[in-house]
């Protein structure tokens, strides 16, 4: 298994991926109204490991989520649906070994759960147990050489520290072999175990005592040379490494960077019988292989730059191509997944990990983006979500897609995409969708900033803006617009039927950047980093009469990002600790006369603000509101502060409510406990746990796992005292199809799962369903669903 993190202490390799600020949490009250239908088709991020254990694939990585199931840094498929496997490791999981029946993993965690594990566990069939004592470093590989393991990675010592031995050893069951040494001066990628001997390849020039560039031989007292070793094409061992070893058709394979083994010049690919180093035919990867494996009979082997080939011993095939890279393939399911930090580009839509047979599978379904989502809109009554992403869902979506309640569908061809760049903000105008952010073609159509759908195809408005516009708003039949307008004029414009007028005079002072606009007593409002506009002083926030620019008050200290109004009130939210000279940590509410904080405000920049039920809803890049843990994502009653159940793992962008569901949008993959690549759902009424009127118990119920499903979902409830309990599920009509009933629960914890049949025994149709549990004085249920 080829783990590209392995080699980055010595060579410095970047791994592009979207990083969460915090990991996956076990699931805490409130976390069973966020949904698991937005999650990805696959892991969120990178998988190191996979191996085929008890029947079922087990895989490890950097991941957080598989689907919309968190899991942090392993988890465990079973065909249908993914589970977690005990505890949770705190750093990744880089391999996965099996020795003498029982599942060993191996990576860069200090502790599982609460119980310090370095970077060597064990699965007992019930939770993960230390094993020797660990390592000082991180593990990389695993091997089961003459009835010990392997141990092959980044380290100084084993055993707490008791033992000193560079980057590999062996565990028998109760005593390390410190192996010589191990290699004097860098990490050991992968073990392998070939003719009865142990190699062992990285980026390493000794192994004990023997000149061995970046891969040798153990023989159970002493390390020796393979063939001259790996080198660049200059013969220089320090700008080459390996990777990844297999055994194939009676010889050593091996893989890496390195263009010589031996004398013989190569592709980053070698075999080795024993004797002499061969290349294996004209294998075309660049010179840079990350993985070789077994698929039936043949070698298969992925490149770099995403080639996989396979090989039959005499010619290779192309079996396919990815973006991203391949880490680790395992046969599996009469086939081999594969696993890395890669997508298809082409449908079926998948994500770090999916299986082959010919034809490429997901093993998770998802409806996630798979880069950051930054604003909501409803249009003609449907969810418009835009952003920086490509994919969404099972489709391409360039930057701005519409979510019909079960599915994602793209707009047209969508808008062109600039790094950095997306949509940003939305309205309606005239009975069309208004998009602005950064962008310059939309549709194929020149456009610059802001562009126009009519339902059927995009069009440009007039010259748009020089810079991104980052608020739109429709207010008494006018279209206003946050933008850099001709002249260097950056202002609001309004639309005049053929282009933008710019209005009132530029922003000066600050950063001169606008952020935002909404409208607070049917008056536009924009919001910023700015001191002044159009020569009136404006600290960051003016309000347009129609005629000039107003201040409001002294108005926020910094920054504005998000304006809402809500019930006579305007809520802003940035990066502030002051409004109107008090102070107000990042999030005010303006009276019309004067600023005030919401309780003690929150501990980072507010993106976006929305309103429900006398709530106030913010999100962002802050872990703390009121003081109290609120990670990315919380509530404001009016009084206090709430977090929503265990909130995001990264940062927020946007806010819009459907309904009773909220949705959001940003950066994260998480969202409570349930995978939620980019966009999550959370559901403030009938669709998860209802409120209980006063007098009545409640009790939660998780989300279905998995869900959507195809053949059968389990949720998990807990009853707050014995009782007896009714199952009915509902269909989205309100019709009962089936009524389970478990008489004489205990207090605690339950699972009840639905095999998605009606009171008939027959297959239900595909659709969304209720699942409502009640018990004695407690109630709940949860929205699943189902796809034939």
């Amino acid at each position: 298994m080829a783990h590209l993190r392995r080699l980055q202490p010595v060579l410095g390799l970047a791994l592009l991926f979207i990083a969460g600020g915090f990991g996956a949490a076990h699931a805490v009250p409130g976390d069973e109204n966020w949904g698991t239908d937005f999650g990805a088709p696959g892991a969120d991020r990178f998988v190191h490991a996979s191996i085929a254990f008890e029947g079922d694939l087990v895989i490890g990585g950097s991941f957080d989520a598989v689907g919309g199931l968190g899991a942090q840094h392993l988890a465990r498929w079973d065909g249908t649906a993914w589970s977690e496997m005990g505890e949770t490791f705190n750093d990744d999981v880089n391999c996965l070994a099996i020795w003498n029946g029982a599942l060993y993993a191996g990576g860069g965690f200090t502790a599982c759960g609460a119980t310090p594990m370095s970077g060597l566990a064990r699965w007992d069939g019930a939770g993960w147990v230390a094993v020797g004592g660990g390592v000082d470093g991180y593990v990389e590989d695993l091997a089961v050489w003459n009835g010990m393991l392997a141990v092959g990675g980044y380290f100084e010592s084993v055993d707490g520290g008791s033992l000193s031995t560079a980057h590999v050893a062996i565990w028998d069951g109760a005593n390390w072999d410190e192996m010589d040494g191990g290699m004097n001066n860098g990490p050991v990628s992968d073990v392998e175990v070939f003719a009865g001997s142990l190699y062992a390849c990285g980026q390493f020039d000794y192994a004990g005592s023997s000149n061995a560039p970046n891969l040798a031989r153990w023989n159970g007292s002493s390390w020796s040379a393979v063939g001259g070793g790996l080198t660049d094409d200059m013969g220089d061992p320090f700008e080459a490494y390996a990777v990844d070893m297999a055994v194939h058709a009676g010889k050593l394979v091996v893989a890496g960077r390195f263009a010589r083994a031996g004398a013989v010049t190569v592709d980053g690919i070698v075999t080795w019988n024993g004797t002499v180093f061969a290349a294996p035919g004209v294998s075309s990867f660049g010179g840079s292989v990350t993985e070789v494996g077994l698929y039936g009979a043949n070698l298969v082997a992925a490149s770099e730059a995403g080639i996989i080939r396979t090989w039959n011993g005499t010619f290779w095939n192309h079996l396919g191509g990815i973006i991203g890279s391949i880490a680790t393939s395992t046969e599996y399911g009469g086939g081999v997944v594969f696993g890395g930090s890669f997508e298809l580009g082409v449908n079926p839509r998948v994500a770090n990990v999916a299986l082959y047979t010919g034809t490429w599978s997901a093993l998770a379904e998802g409806q996630g983006a798979n880069l950051p989502v930054r604003g909501f809109h409803e249009w003609n009554g449907t969810l418009i979500a835009g952003g920086s992403f490509s994919r969404i869902g099972g489709v391409s979506g360039s930057m701005v897609a519409a979510w019909d309640g079960s599915g994602w569908a793209p707009l047209g061809s969508g808008v062109a995409y600039q790094f950095g760049g997306g949509v940003e903000s939305f309205t309606t105008f005239e009975g069309d969708l208004i998009a602005g952010g950064s962008f310059t073609t939309a549709g194929g159509v020149p456009a610059n900033k802001i562009a126009r759908w009519n339902g059927t195809q995009w069009s440009a408005m007039g010259a748009g803006s020089l810079s991104t516009v980052s608020g739109l708003l429709t207010l008494g039949g006018e279209l206003y617009a946050n933008g850099y307008w001709a002249g260097n004029i950056q202002t609001l414009g309004r639309w005049n039927g053929a282009d933008f007028t710019p209005l009132g005079g530029t922003i000066s002072g600050g950063v001169q950047i606008l952020h935002a606009l909404g409208a607070y007593g049917g008056q536009p409002v924009m919001g910023g980093h700015f001191t002044s506009i159009g020569g009136t002083p404006a600290m960051n926030i003016a309000r347009w009469d129609g005629a000039a620019w107003h201040a409001l008050g002294a108005g926020p200290s910094g920054a504005v990002y998000a304006i809402h109004e809500a019930d006579g009130l305007l809520y802003v939210g940035g990066g502030f600790a002051q409004a109107g000279g008090q102070p107000a940590l990042n999030i005010a509410v303006w009276d019309g006369a004067n600023w005030s904080a919401l309780g003690a405000g929150v501990n980072g920049r507010v993106f976006d603000i929305t309103s429900a039920g006398g709530s106030i809803y913010v999100t962002g890049e802050f872990t703390q509101a009121g003081g109290q843990s609120a990670l990315y994502i919380a509530r404001w009653d009016g009084a206090a502060w709430h977090g929503l159940g265990s909130g995001l793992n990264a940062k927020g962008h946007a806010l819009r409510f459907v309904g009773n569901d909220l949705m959001v949008g940003g950066e994260f993959t998480l969202a409570g406990n349930s995978g939620s690549l980019r966009i999550a759902r959370w559901t403030t009424a009938a669709s998860a746990v209802d409120p209980a009127p006063d007098g009545r118990a409640r009790f939660f119920m998780g989300p279905g796992r998995p869900n959507p499903f195809t053949g059968a979902t389990t949720l998990s409830f807990a009853l707050p005292q014995p009782s007896d309990v009714v199952i009915d599920v509902f269909d989205i009509r309100g019709a009962r199809v089936r009524s389970l009933a478990r008489a004489g629960l205990g207090a605690g914890p339950h699972q009840v799962t639905w095999d998605g049949r009606d009171a008939a025994g027959l297959p239900a149709p595909a659709g969304v369903y209720f699942v409502a549990l009640r018990g004695g004085d407690a109630a709940a249920r949860q929205r699943v669903t189902l796809v034939r």
